[in-house]
């Protein structure tokens, strides 16, 4: 008796062999698209935010951030002396 590659697959309820080729073609090209256009979206959408916040930034804003910084600073110090001294 001769044995049959395809006997498997042709049984009720199961795929036959033909369909089970194209399913694996489809599962390779979605693959495909996955890995390319995964670090394409990614690289657009990082541009996208990189420049969106370059744009948004301005020098009063700037000024303003460094100053509150070297007044917390200056706070923060005073009060470690005082801790220290006390």
């Amino acid at each position: 008796m001769a044995s049959n590659p395809e006997a498997g697959w042709n049984k009720p309820g199961g795929r036959s062999f033909p369909d089970k080729i194209e399913e694996d073609r489809m599962d390779g090209s979605l693959w495909s698209l996955a890995i390319v256009g995964g670090p394409i979206m990614l690289g657009l959408v990082l541009i996208f935010v990189i420049v969106g916040n370059k744009r948004r930034r301005n020098p009063g804003d700037v000024e303003r951030t460094e100053a509150a910084t070297a007044d917390l600073y200056k706070e923060m110090d005073a009060r470690d002396k005082g801790r220290d001294n006390g």
